[in-house]
């Protein structure tokens, strides 16, 4: 025990001589000292992890860490929040929260962090109880269960969030939770898979209550009340009362200006303001049309049909409706369908047309979506909250490649974004709010680790729409560099097979942030040119030579490349994910803010598959991995757009990413006898051989979540 605590002691003296180094590098060291000359590296492993391990090693040295941008920028939002809320028992409403004092709109009045949070699919709710349990278990219990059961799984389904800004996620906060319901809220909760702010919409006076919304404010009295069902109460606020006595979705304005409405549905002939007459039958036949020419835009017989012809009918349609004295409902959900599909139509022909024929075209487009959403917009009723498929319908108008919106029009949906922004999500620009929902990232990276071992896998995928195979090849290396800027990459050897391929050897220096010491590898690379389904390619495998080649630098630690490989090849023929419109099929209601673009095929532009299993020289501990992993992540995301931007001019829009390769597809287009190098499970053994034996399939999990999720492993 006492030759343990020593070497513990002395590991602790070393550690802070030399921060950073390897178990190997340690190892080596605690040799040349008269009472370790003969210790194992085995127990300096184990040592080392023990003291790597403990709170106040690990505190100490996280202090001097620079400080990294955290993944999460919620994190940053968390700092400003004060809570300015108490909570209290509310008559009628059981527990909620006061404000404290008077807060002003804007302004972030309580922070969460996640309880649990999963991917939203079949067995989310399993996910989320296990890691409840886990953990803050207490916390959840203490909720309530609505319309559900009173264990666990009730709880959670009562009082999880589909988070705002990781759409592709739920999560449980215990203190936002708390907060009660209205469908005209003063508050808003933007949140992530790890963190909540909630942020008030307007000025809230001291003891007035903070309400959220649990459904979506634009959606409809009727559905309102159907999603609130299962929350097990019906919503009394205002704006329902409003709703229930005057419905907007039935509501006729009058011609004349005095600012008053009919009520369809009452019957009501006689404007209550100026006396105008609506002719209630020719309204109802309007409305009819307008839904007929809705189901027809979805059928068959519409993708066939002449564009121009269409766009008359519609025009037509549009026209009648919105005359007086038989106009329809403008807010009903019936007529903004009418507008989508009639701006698809108009957004089609510019796509098609030039000159003067185009910009007209393009005019109409903004012109009939202008319209729609302010209509759009009404259906808020009232509530300074803006949903997320509106805010992502006016960014998409602002951003689409054929052109500007009128400078008039762009500047106020600017205008209407940025005041939505900052009041909800706290930034001046959109943060991201669509993920996988619209389409997967035409980049994937992740970093997969094991706690009990040195080796951290890394993943790349990436599609590069409209860059040719010797683009990209031609750009690797030098972008290469850039990956290692501030590092060393040197050729050592090159030489050419008879097969095709070149044999190259390469010295790299990787250069890591302090307090972590500098990592060097010494790797063979092969280059085998391919013949692919779609054209020229080329895979790329290295591993890394043995360890005794050159002399060692005692400033640096060797790393090792167990196995490594890319993969460049044309990329395969795939629809875009925002294909919509017209000639090729129609928008739906559900889709009804989408931004159309007509069905279009990506035939040329290159795939870049990578897949790296090194053994980094020794155990990092788990906070340090983390660091590592964000700094890395951010780095290949941004060296990945660095390539793009190498090989063209221009940003290039996102591809969906439904043909992403597997380990068994990269096999097959090998020659014989390079499968080798793609071994699902690896031995790890140190060179020279003591200690550490390790029976590991970290790489065949690292490409199966990385396929399956692209996400960062820990």
């Amino acid at each position: 025990m006492d030759s343990e605590l020593r070497l513990v002691e002395k590991l602790k003296e070393l550690s802070q001589l030399e921060p950073g180094l390897g178990y190997r590098a340690y190892h080596a060291k605690l040799k040349e000292h008269p009472d370790f000359a003969s210790i194992g590296l085995k127990k300096v492993q184990t040592a080392l992890q023990h003291l790597r391990g403990s709170p106040l090693a690990n505190e100490q040295v996280a202090s001097n860490l620079p400080r990294a941008l955290p993944i999460d920028p919620l994190e940053e939002s968390a700092k400003d929040a004060t809570d300015a809320v108490l909570l209290a028992e509310i008559p009628g409403r059981g527990k909620g929260y006061l404000a404290k004092r008077k807060i002003k709109r804007g302004e972030a009045l309580l922070h969460d962090v996640a309880v649990c949070a999963a991917l939203v699919g079949e067995g989310d709710i399993a996910e989320l109880e296990a890691q409840c349990r886990r953990g803050r278990l207490d916390e959840v219990m203490c909720l309530t269960h609505g319309a559900g059961t009173e264990d666990l799984p009730g709880k959670i389904q009562n009082n999880v969030f589909q988070t705002t800004r990781d759409v592709e996620y739920c999560a449980l906060f215990a203190r936002v939770a708390r907060l009660n319901h209205s469908c005209c809220p003063n508050a808003f909760v933007d949140c992530s898979r790890k963190n909540a702010v909630v942020r008030a919409l307007v000025n809230i006076e001291e003891s007035e209550e903070v309400l959220i919304s649990y459904v979506p404010v634009s959606d409809c009295l009727e559905l309102r009340k159907e999603k609130l069902e299962g929350k097990g109460f019906c919503c009394d606020c205002k704006r329902c009362q409003a709703e229930a006595a005057s419905d907007p979705s039935t509501l006729v304005p009058c011609a004349e200006p005095c600012n008053s409405s009919f009520q369809l549905d009452t019957g009501e002939v006689s404007c209550p303001s100026c006396g105008s007459i609506l002719d209630m039958e020719k309204s109802r036949e309007n409305f009819l049309h307008v839904q007929q020419v809705n189901d027809f835009m979805r059928t068959p017989e519409a993708s066939q049909t002449d564009t121009r012809k269409l766009i008359s009918q519609l025009l037509t349609v549009k026209d009648a409706a919105m005359k007086s004295p038989g106009a329809v409902p403008p807010r009903n959900l019936h007529f903004l369908t009418l507008l989508n599909n009639l701006s698809n139509l108009h957004f089609f022909c510019a796509q098609n047309l030039k000159g003067q024929n185009r910009e007209d075209a393009l005019l109409a487009f903004f012109d009939c979506k202008a319209l729609m959403m302010t209509h759009y917009q009404n259906l808020h009723g009232g509530s300074p909250q803006r949903d997320i498929s509106y805010l992502v319908a006016l960014q998409r108008l602002l951003t689409i490649d054929l052109g500007n919106p009128p400078e008039q029009l762009r500047k106020a949906w600017q205008a209407q974004l940025q005041r939505a922004s900052l009041l909800q999500y706290g930034e001046m620009q959109l943060p991201n709010l669509e993920g996988k929902k619209h389409g997967k990232s035409d980049v994937r990276f992740c970093i997969c680790y094991d706690d009990d071992s040195p080796v951290i896998i890394a993943c790349l995928w990436a599609r590069l729409k409209g860059l040719d195979f010797e683009d990209v090849v031609a750009s690797l290396c030098e972008e290469r560099a850039e990956w290692d800027k501030g590092g060393e990459s040197r050729l050592v050897e090159r030489s050419t097979r008879e097969d095709g391929s070149s044999e190259e050897v390469y010295h790299t220096l990787i250069r890591c942030p302090r307090p972590f010491w500098d990592r060097e590898i010494l790797k063979r690379q092969w280059r085998l040119p391919l013949d692919c389904q779609h054209g020229q390619g080329c895979a790329l495998i290295s591993r890394s030579l043995q360890d005794n080649i050159g002399d060692k630098d005692p400033e640096k630690v060797r790393a090792f490349v167990h196995k490594a490989g890319a993969l460049i090849r044309p990329a395969q023929d795939c629809a875009s994910p925002e294909a919509s419109v017209c000639s090729a099929g129609t928008n739906h209601e559900e889709d009804l803010l989408s931004l159309p673009i007509a069905n279009h095929f990506c035939s040329t532009g290159t795939e870049l598959t990578s897949c790296s299993q090194i053994d980094m020289g020794g155990l990092i501990p788990a906070w340090a991995t983390n660091y590592l992993s964000s700094f890395v992540v951010g780095k290949a995301l941004s060296w990945t757009e660095d390539l793009r931007r190498h090989c063209a001019s221009r940003k290039l829009p996102s591809e969906d990413a439904d043909n992403v390769p597997t380990l068994a597809e990269i096999s097959k287009d090998l020659m014989p006898g390079w499968t080798e190098n793609w071994d699902d499970t690896e031995l790890v053994v140190p060179e020279d051989g003591d200690g550490l034996r390790k029976d590991t399939s970290l790489t065949s999990m690292a490409w199966s979540h990385f396929w399956s999720s692209g996400e960062l492993s820990s």
